[in-house]
C-alpha cells in the first residue's frame, strides 16, 4: 500500500476546493437574488394570486337603467352579482331642473359609481324611480304629473284621473286669454309634465279662453247699372225743296 503525504497532493486539492467554492458562491447569489424579488419558486404574479388579492374594477355608472340592464351591464363587465336589494324605503331625488330620474329605472345604488370593486362578488342596492309614493315615517303622498299641455279639458282629466289625480281635489284650472293658447286646450300645468304633484297642495291647469266671435262684415250692396245714354238728336237734313233765291 502507497501512502502519499499531504506534499504529493496538496495543490490537487488546493485547486478543487477552489472550485467548489466558487459554485456556492454562485448558487448562493442565485438564491439571494430570487428571494429579494419575491420570485423563490414562483413567479411574481403568481405569488399574489396565490395570496387570494383578485384586481379590482371599477362600478360602472347604472342610474337610468332598470334593475335588469343594471345585471346585465355588470355581468359584461366581468362582474359576478351575486345578491340584488331594492330600497323600498328610499326615495329619488329630483335633478337641478327638478325632472325626475325616468319612472322604473334606477336613480342611485350601492356600490357607487367608480368605487373599486372586487369583481369575484359585488352585492347591488338601488333605489327605483316610481310614478308615486305613499310610505315613509312622515307620509307625504304624491303622484308623478302626467304631460296635459295640447290636450282639451276632458282629455286632461281623464288622463288625471289614470295617474290618481282629480281636477277637483288637486287644481285650479285657470282661463287665460293668449294668443299662444288656443281656445279649450291646456297650454301650461303647475307643476310641469315628470314633475312630483304632492296631494294636499293644489296646482293649477292654464286653458285657453274661448275666442270671442267676430260679426261678419255687412254684405256689400250692389252697385246699380248705369242708365243708358240718351240717343242724341240728329243734325236737320236739307230741305227737299231746292232754295229759290230769286
Amino acid at each position: 500500500m502507497v501512502r502519499l503525504h499531504a506534499a504529493d497532493y496538496g495543490p490537487s486539492m488546493k485547486h478543487a476546493t477552489k472550485g467548489w467554492a466558487a459554485a456556492l458562491l454562485l448558487v448562493g447569489c442565485s438564491m439571494s437574488a430570487n428571494l429579494n424579488g419575491r420570485s423563490f419558486g414562483t413567479t411574481p404574479g403568481a405569488s399574489s394570486s396565490a395570496g387570494g388579492a383578485a384586481a379590482q374594477v371599477t362600478m360602472p355608472d347604472l342610474a337610468g337603467k332598470t334593475p335588469e340592464q343594471a345585471v346585465a351591464i355588470l355581468r359584461s363587465a366581468g362582474i359576478n352579482v351575486v345578491d340584488t336589494h331594492e330600497n323600498d324605503s328610499d326615495l329619488c331625488g329630483e335633478n337641478d331642473d327638478h325632472s325626475m330620474t325616468p319612472q322604473g329605472t334606477i336613480c342611485k345604488h350601492t356600490p357607487m359609481a367608480g368605487a373599486s370593486v372586487s369583481p369575484q362578488s359585488v352585492r347591488l342596492a338601488y333605489t327605483v324611480e316610481h310614478d308615486r309614493y305613499e310610505g315613509g315615517s312622515s307620509p307625504r303622498p304624491w303622484r308623478r304629473m302626467p304631460a296635459l299641455v295640447g290636450m282639451t279639458l276632458d282629455a286632461a282629466r281623464a288622463t288625471l284621473a289614470r295617474a290618481e289625480l282629480s281636477i277637483d281635489a288637486n287644481f285650479d284650472v285657470e282661463v287665460v286669454e293668449s294668443e299662444s293658447c288656443a281656445p279649450g286646450t291646456v297650454c301650461e300645468t303647475s307643476p310641469p309634465a315628470k314633475i312630483r304633484k304632492m296631494l294636499g297642495p293644489r296646482g293649477r291647469i292654464y286653458v285657453g279662453a274661448p275666442r270671442a266671435a267676430v260679426a261678419p262684415a255687412p254684405p256689400i250692396a250692389p252697385t246699380p247699372p248705369a242708365a243708358p245714354a240718351q240717343p242724341t238728336a240728329p243734325a236737320s237734313q236739307p230741305s227737299a225743296q231746292p232754295d229759290v233765291y230769286f
